[in-house]
């Protein structure tokens, strides 16, 4: 785990929502921030599942420096959005310069077809008594 030093301001890369801040970022082609003191640099995204495409879509990505205390640098969470079914976002920090420079990518924690067959097996034996029962 890197430290960073109470006093250390670091360059951080900083956008929000636009197709270069989905890209692989690098200090020769893209816009970076000087932090103040004890803020962290920051990358997040967020993506719906496009049932009809089946696969992931990127509503926004954005990049900066925050004050949010950085617990596990370099580490790559992804969580589903409870109230949005199909949404999924996904968090990194670090603390060294210009170090949120990476893509994200949602995580395969999340299967929307997983999710469908498992509705399928629940109700498949209830169909199959419906049927059964009024003899169709």
């Amino acid at each position: 785990m890197n430290c960073v030093s109470a006093l250390q301001q670091l360059n951080c890369f900083s956008c929000n929502s636009t197709d270069s801040c989905a890209r692989r970022q690098t200090p020769q082609e893209n816009f970076f921030d000087t932090c103040h003191v004890g803020e962290y640099c920051w990358t997040t995204a967020n993506w719906y599942w496009n049932f009809d495409g089946g696969r992931w879509e990127n509503i926004t990505y954005k990049r900066e420096c925050h004050s949010n205390p950085c617990k596990d640098p370099d580490e790559h969470f992804c969580t589903d959005d409870p109230y949005h079914p199909g949404h999924h976002t996904c968090v990194t920090c670090c603390t060294t310069g210009l170090c949120n420079n990476r893509l994200l990518a949602p995580s395969i924690s999340f299967s929307p077809n997983a999710r469908f067959v498992h509705v399928t097996i629940i109700a498949l034996p209830f169909v199959t008594a419906l049927f059964n029962f009024f003899d169709i």
